[in-house]
């Protein structure tokens, strides 16, 4: 897999590769579509100081390394923002499906998304789906193979398409199946989704109390939107 040969590469090459690795992952966790990136930003560019990195030795080394779908993401992300570079969602589009074409899970699911908005090609909304249903994929099957990687968002939007029909044909049942398995995984907005399921009777029968559980175990990983649904349990005595 993806993950495996990038590693690879980033074993034998320069500090520049070093930083290239610290900045994904820093976009990594704090999420792979982002529009607030003043923070990540802040937290780049102090990585880019203590390594005494240019940001034109990133760049130019993103470029040198194509074969690389890490570097793509870098790139894609780039463009996507204006940073260091000149914004062209266009280009940003063209390095995530570069990345995404290298089975590399991030990439796949970042293309879906591009695909769901417009960024850089027109809104596709079936497209959008295969891609995250991809993305889905390969998460469900690095749970078996952890020295691989996936996306566990691809799973979550996979849930939000069935449940909105977008791109796909409305299935609230499927929709609860791929919440539950967002929401197992332990990601807050999966189990805020899978609470709401409960909530509103989407894919299963009604239930409030399950509700409640699921939207307070959001709420307590920092979950904004499920903070706000445990308040109105609260306030209103149902969910």
């Amino acid at each position: 897999m993806a993950m495996t040969k990038w590693r690879t590469s980033l074993e034998h090459n320069s500090s520049v590769s070093e930083s290239v690795e610290e900045i994904y992952n820093k976009y990594n966790k704090e999420g792979l579509i982002c529009d607030d990136l003043n923070s990540v930003m802040n937290s780049l560019n102090q990585i880019l100081v203590n390594k005494k990195q240019n940001p034109d030795n990133i760049i130019n080394w993103c470029l040198d390394n194509s074969t690389n779908p890490m570097a793509q993401i870098v790139l894609a992300r780039r463009y996507r923002f204006g940073k260091w570079v000149e914004k062209n969602e266009h280009k940003a589009f063209i390095h995530y499906k570069k990345s995404a074409d290298m089975d590399f899970a991030d990439g796949i699911f970042a293309v879906g998304a591009c695909y769901t908005t417009g960024i850089g090609v027109n809104k596709d909304e079936h497209k959008a789906f295969i891609y995250y249903q991809k993305a889905a994929d390969m998460h469900l099957y690095i749970i078996k193979n952890p020295a691989d990687m996936g996306n566990a968002d691809g799973i979550h939007n996979v849930g939000y398409c069935y449940q909105n029909g977008i791109g796909v044909e409305k299935d609230e049942h499927k929709a609860f199946i791929y919440y539950k398995k967002s929401a197992d995984m332990g990601t807050p907005y999966g189990l805020n989704y899978f609470g709401y399921c409960y909530g509103h009777g989407v894919g299963v029968e009604i239930d409030e109390h399950k509700a409640f559980t699921y939207y307070l175990k959001s709420a307590n990983k920092g979950y904004v939107t499920a903070i706000k649904n445990v308040g109105y349990c609260y306030l209103y005595g149902q969910c």
